[in-house]
């Protein structure tokens, strides 16, 4: 059991890494079109209700209904969304809550993920986009993951024309936030 859990780390960080290569070399397309962000945004939060059952986290989406359109890939912003809401589950504790909020910002609609989780130091924050980056911290003990994750969002992000950011405090979570442009920007 072990060896297969082993096995089976190694096996998504090379997975992890080979995606990052082809988004950063640009060999994986990215393909932007007009999407709604409302739809994205539920599959993935079906996607991980059994996650957040499992930690009795409540979730919450705060996006107003009329929402304008955003121009990206749907299967690349599922991916950003999906590591974003995984990793604030995996860092908060159990009966949390964590919340996605979508607003128009001008020319770009900003989406964040706000956890109540473990937080971020300054040290940490200076560094968390970067490649295999993994805050050293007594309580992460047993939270696996690659130390990826982050750079894929943010790879996939900047790829769609946008930004990403993150404020945190230790112990009272954090909140990663990105920008996606509208579908219908003004002339």
């Amino acid at each position: 059991q072990v060896a297969r859990r082993n096995a089976e780390r190694m096996m998504r960080m090379i997975n992890d890494l080979l995606d990052l290569s082809r988004l950063e070399s640009r060999r994986t397309p990215v393909s932007p079109r007009a999407i709604r962000l409302s739809g994205v945004l539920a599959d993935v939060a079906i996607t991980l209700k059994p996650t957040f059952d499992a930690k009795l986290q409540n979730y919450v989406e705060d996006a107003p209904g009329d929402l304008p359109t955003v121009m990206a890939d749907p299967e690349r912003l599922h991916q950003v969304l999906l590591n974003l809401l995984s990793n604030a589950s995996k860092y908060s504790p159990e009966g949390s809550q964590i919340r996605t909020m979508a607003r128009p910002e001008g020319d770009r609609v900003r989406v964040a993920v706000r956890d109540q989780g473990m937080g971020l130091s300054e040290e940490d924050l200076r560094q968390v986009f970067s490649k295999f980056f993994r805050a050293q911290r007594p309580e992460m003990t047993g939270i696996t993951g690659t130390g990826l994750g982050l750079a894929i969002v943010k790879t996939i992000v900047e790829l769609h024309g946008g930004e990403v950011a993150v404020e945190s405090k230790l112990n009272e979570g954090s909140t990663f936030s990105f920008t996606l442009p509208l579908a219908d920007k003004p002339a």
